[in-house]
């Protein structure tokens, strides 16, 4: 089970890994590395920010801005959603790519993308 960049998240027990070059989302149990799950998040570009865990769900986003959701903390992957919040510009790679991980504070998540931060939530 490899990471590649982003850096595994820890919540209610159990690590949730994102190899961001091959879009897929694993659920593994910290004290065996037993993987519970493994689902493909798809998207059209790799994922460099690390997944973020709130609120029983994963939130994941690529280059592109493309945020995809998954359930956490279930038997087996499910993906809830996706929304494009990125610009429209695409970058794959380059200083335009974005990078951050999601943030959460306030009952609120906070999301940058190439150009925008947004505020989801309360």
């Amino acid at each position: 089970m490899t990471s590649d960049v982003p850096t595994p998240a820890f919540y209610k027990g159990k690590f949730y890994v994102l190899d961001g070059g091959k879009k897929i989302l694993s659920c593994l149990e910290p004290k065996t590395g037993k993987v519970l799950w493994t689902g493909e998040l798809g998207g059209k570009t790799k994922f460099e920010s690390s997944p973020t865990v709130a609120d029983d769900k994963v939130y994941c986003i690529n280059f592109w801005g493309e945020v995809y959701v998954a359930k956490a903390n279930t038997d087996k992957f499910e993906l809830l959603g996706m929304n494009e919040m990125g610009n429209g510009s695409k970058p794959n790679g380059n200083a335009a790519s974005v990078r951050a991980s999601i943030s959460v504070s306030a009952s609120s998540l906070f999301i940058r993308t190439q150009d925008k931060l947004y505020r989801v939530g309360k």
